[in-house]
This record gives C-alpha cells, structure tokens and sequence, in this order.
C-alpha cells in the first residue's frame, strides 16, 4: 500500500445547517464556483486535485505539480477577497474556514486515507478556530497552517509574513495540536485571544475531569486541584 506526499486543504463553510434545503443546495454550488474560480485566478489547475465533498466543505489532495506557496496564499487571499466582494452584494454573508497541512495520503475507494487527513478535518472544525472566525467579524476567510507548513512556508519566507498570523493550540476530539491561523483582512493582534480550550485531566481512577475557567481566575498563591471531598 502505497501513501504519497500531498498539500492536503479543507475548507468548511460557517452556519450551513442554519441554512433551509435550497439555501444549502445554493450555497454548494456556489462553494465550488469560488473555489474554482479562485484557483484558475492564480493559475492552479483545480482540474488535477483529487477533491472530496462534504456539503458544506471540500477536503482536496493537492498533488505536487501545483505550488504550494501559491496554494497557501495566493489562492487563500483570491478566494478571501471573492468572498468580500460577494458577501457585499449577496442577500447573506458566506464565511469560511481554511485549514492545510502537507503529509502522506491516499486515495481509496470511499475517500481519503491518512492521518494529514483526518488533521487537517480536525483542524478545521476545532473550537478554537471557529472563535477566531466569530472574533474576526469583517473577515470572510480564517486559514489556520500546521505548525510544520508554518515554519517551512511562512518562517522560511516563502509566502505571507509571520506578523499575519497568531500561535494557537488546537484540540478537538483525540487530535491536538499547535498551529498558526490568519484572517486576512482582519488583524488578529488586535483581536482577543480565542478561549483556551479545556485540558482534560485524568484521575488516578481512570475517570477524566475538564476544568474549564470562563474568565480571569487569580491563583496567585493558591493551587488549583481536584477533592473527592
């Protein structure tokens, strides 16, 4: 069984169920029209991606013929700013949520197969990524990149600039992870940092605890634990 190396993209649209059978029937077709559009704009073949629906999103292995700078940011920001100008003349905003890692992956018979796979859906759907997007009103497009895509792309000076993006920790189900997201349009420093997502914690008995803090929490001098009493 054979795994090749691709960029691997997922986007997800922000309030589909809300959306009545028409609207969700519209706003599919026109998810693939943005998508397409943008990419022929920056001269990718979309054509060549081996694409995967999901309704409200699309999950793409991207093979190596196609730049991966122009993935991550050319085609990021088009798809951005196509988003703006029809979100202006739309009856409804429609907002979206980008994620890319690059890794092993495979074509089966029902889908994808591959951890990068199943990250990158993740990453995607993480809570702390649908605040940024919440947080980031006037911004249509919330990408967030794989710790390793960030520092290979981005820190090694090949696309965006590291001022764009902001670190964050990503857990969602058994995926964690730490990872970099941007709205472009929007500046995330001065937004507020996105609630930290609740850290389980295992218990002696096997019983697992989440502790969750919705706002500032002074323990300077004190010492925060769990009493069976």
């Amino acid at each position: 069984m054979t795994f090749s190396r691709y960029l691997c993209v997922f986007v997800d649209a922000q309030g589909y169920s809300r959306r009545d059978d028409r609207a969700q029937a519209g706003l599919q077709r026109e998810l693939v029209d943005l998508l397409d559009a943008a990419g022929a704009a920056v001269g990718l073949d979309r054509a060549s991606w081996h694409r995967q629906g999901s309704g409200d999103g699309e999950l793409s292995l991207v093979p190596s013929t196609e730049p991966e700078t122009v993935v991550v940011q050319d085609f990021a920001l088009e798809l951005a700013r196509r988003l703006a100008v029809r979100n202006v003349a739309g009856p409804d905003r429609l907002r979206l949520r980008m994620a890319v890692d690059h890794g092993l992956a495979r074509v089966e018979a029902n889908g994808f197969a591959g951890a990068t796979v199943v990250g990158v859906a993740r990453m995607a759907d993480a809570q702390a990524v649908r605040a940024v997007l919440d947080e980031a009103r006037g911004a249509p497009l919330v990408q967030v990149l794989s710790d390793q895509l960030y520092h290979g792309i981005v820190e090694g000076g090949h696309a965006a600039a590291p001022a764009e993006f902001r670190m964050i920790t990503l857990r969602n189900k058994e995926f964690t992870a730490q990872a970099w997201v941007r709205a472009p349009g929007a500046d995330l420093g001065d937004a507020p940092a996105p609630p930290a997502e609740p850290t389980p914690v295992v218990r002696p008995d096997g019983q697992v605890v989440t502790v969750t803090f919705s706002g500032p929490v002074d323990v300077n001098g004190g010492v925060i634990g769990i009493s069976n009493r």
